[in-house]
């Protein structure tokens, strides 16, 4: 199996924009490649999907000294994605974790909603074993919409 996980992924500027509004400090490691998770260690994989853009709203903001997450709604024109997308516990993005933190952990942090909603565009695709992300046929590691 080539992928670690499968999920939908965001350019990590615009992520670190949207966590400005909740403080300027991030934990001692930011996320390189901000994603919600989809599937950890996928059954098969889902290169009918990869490439596909996914709609998010930031709706709120955890952090607890080990954890920094971005709570969230997605969508999808794909009703498979949609279907995965129900499938998920807790949707969030992991922003940045402490030096012992642990990314899955953002599963457990408390959120609070936030006020104001901020928007993404993210781009499904999975995680290899290699340590790269591939976004499909023509893959240019470019998450910008």
């Amino acid at each position: 199996m080539l992928a670690k996980y499968i999920g939908c992924f965001f350019n990590k500027s615009e992520v670190l924009e949207i966590a400005k509004n909740f403080g300027d400090e991030r934990l001692a490691k930011v996320i390189e490649n901000p994603h919600v998770t989809f599937w950890y260690m996928p059954e098969r994989e889902f290169f009918n999907l990869y490439g596909e853009r996914v709609n998010v709203t930031v709706i709120g903001y955890g952090n607890d000294g080990k954890n920094e997450a971005l709570l969230v709604e997605l969508s999808s024109d794909n009703e498979e994605i949609n279907e995965l997308i129900s499938k998920i516990k807790v949707k969030h993005i992991t922003v940045s974790i402490s030096l012992d933190g642990k990314a899955v952990d953002s599963n457990y942090i408390e959120y609070e909603e936030c006020e104001e909603r901020y928007k993404l565009v993210g781009v499904f695709g999975a995680f290899r074993t290699t340590g790269e992300v591939y976004l499909g046929e023509g893959d240019t590691d470019d998450y910008d919409s």
